[in-house]
């Protein structure tokens, strides 16, 4: 074979190879969807029904560090679709020589007040019923909540500015379903790691009657819009309907921020059942 007729043949070569590749679509980065259990596709993402547990509790509970323990389990089954929110109230939560941290607040009170100052410890599976829960019916309502069809999506943009200890957050909100009755949204602050005594009974969980260095999580701080939260819609409200809102505070010097997080939900004003809920960092 002459020089000619190589170079036809390696130039033919070159333009097959480029040819196949103009030809190929283009491929975008990869989108990972979210768990499907319950959920709604929505296009590359897929929204899912999110639950949030309220945890009635206070560190002179003897039984409460099982029930936190039972909750702890829980969120790791769901990974990341169940928030948790513990409450301290009731005279279990009280202050005293033996254990002097405070972890009682205005937000916490008001809650615990209207379920009927509920024994410790219970708590609210997304407030779908007008009493607290028994830590043995946990996991079965939990189960139901998921198991329910999405009627919201929420999308958390938090910005924490160290210099000033200004936290704000960007709530973007979508009705996935029509929705009778006046909603409301509301942002809770929550911290992880508190270290401080709390009574126990349960060798399983750890030394008793007190653990001394016991790690209180997802201690209820206060929220960024009350305990009830703001108005988001009034009356009716259709599918695809979308909201946005900003909200913003300032966080008090004794909560270390690293180990905070947010918990924004939206829920019907009557029944105070919750929709929809999500959670992020606030440093995230």
């Amino acid at each position: 074979m002459n020089n000619t007729a190589q170079k036809i043949i390696s130039l033919f070569s070159i333009l097959l190879v480029f040819s196949f590749f103009i030809g190929c679509d283009k491929i975008d980065a990869p989108y990972t969807k979210e768990q499907s259990g319950g959920g709604t596709d929505t296009g590359t993402i897929q929204v899912v029904k999110k639950v949030l547990l309220e945890d009635f509790t206070g560190h002179a509970c003897v039984n409460c560090p099982a029930a936190h323990e039972l909750a702890a389990s829980l969120a790791e089954e769901y990974d990341g679709r169940l928030s948790i929110v513990s409450i301290h109230a009731g005279y279990q939560a009280e202050p005293s020589g033996e254990l002097p941290e405070d972890f009682t607040n205005e937000v916490g009170d008001e809650i615990f007040a209207a379920y009927n100052d509920p024994f410790n410890p219970m708590g609210l599976v997304d407030r779908n019923e007008d009493a607290a829960s028994l830590s043995s019916t946990w996991a079965a309502k939990i189960a139901e909540e998921m198991a329910l069809p999405v009627e919201f999506s929420i999308s958390l943009t938090p910005n924490y500015h160290s210099d000033t200890r200004v936290f704000e957050l960007s709530l973007k909100m979508k009705a996935m379903t029509a929705h009778s009755g006046n909603l409301r949204y509301c942002a809770f602050i929550t911290e992880n790691d508190i270290v401080a005594p709390q009574k126990n009974n349960d060798e399983n969980v750890g030394p008793t009657p007190t653990i001394e260095d016991y790690h209180h999580m997802h201690v209820l701080r206060g929220s960024m819009n009350g305990t009830w939260g703001d108005v988001l819609a009034e009356g009716e409200t259709e599918a695809e309907t979308e909201f946005t809102k900003e909200l913003s505070m300032t966080i008090p010097g004794e909560w270390v921020v690293e180990n905070c997080h947010v918990v924004a939900f939206v829920f019907d004003e009557s029944s105070k059942r919750i929709l929809q809920v999500e959670e992020v960092s606030l440093t995230e």
